[in-house]
């Protein structure tokens, strides 16, 4: 039967073997898949799966910081905007209009409210955009950090293990 590599989750020993937590061993499959199921070991990730999941993170950041830097231009061209808006709604608010002119001159400046409120509205999508952009670029240089030091210790012949509690990297 073929063997699988589990990193241990908590120590154990019995007659003829010893496990410290954190040990990255290898057992018989169908104990491996016991052991992960009953939350004793975990799965150890190929290096090529870390590789395909760091790629994955770094083509997201890359694309989030594209999609960061076109709602980026948007804001600065609308908050253009808004401010001749505003400026007009404010030369609009002191001039005498006559009875006539008064209703047009209303329904432009409830316009402008209403842009002004979606200008609001983008710029609150803009920035949460930017905070997510910023939580994947920070992810992104983990994994790449992560990715790094498995290949070190594959390089030096030793066996990778990671930081325990480390969910990031898994084979999907």
């Amino acid at each position: 039967m073929a063997n699988k590599q589990v990193r241990m989750l908590t120590s154990m020993a019995g007659g003829n073997f010893s496990h410290a937590h954190g040990e990255v061993v290898s057992v018989e499959s169908t104990i491996a898949m016991a052991w992960i199921a009953a939350g004793i070991a975990e799965n150890v990730p190929t290096q090529k799966a870390a590789e395909a999941d760091a790629k994955k993170q770094s083509e997201r950041a890359a694309n989030a910081e594209a999609e960061n830097k076109t709602l980026r231009d948007k804001l600065a061209e609308l908050t253009k905007a808004n401010e001749i808006l505003e400026q007009d709604k404010a030369c609009l608010s002191k001039q005498v209009i006559p009875a006539d002119e008064l209703q047009s001159m209303k329904a432009a400046v409830a316009e402008v409210s209403v842009l002004h409120v979606a200008n609001k509205n983008l710029s609150e999508q803009v920035a949460k955009a930017i905070e997510e952009n910023a939580a994947l670029t920070e992810e992104n240089g983990e994994l790449t950090a992560q990715v790094q030091a498995l290949n070190a210790k594959l390089s030096e012949g030793k066996s990778p293990s990671l930081p325990l509690g480390d969910t990031k990297l898994t084979q999907e």
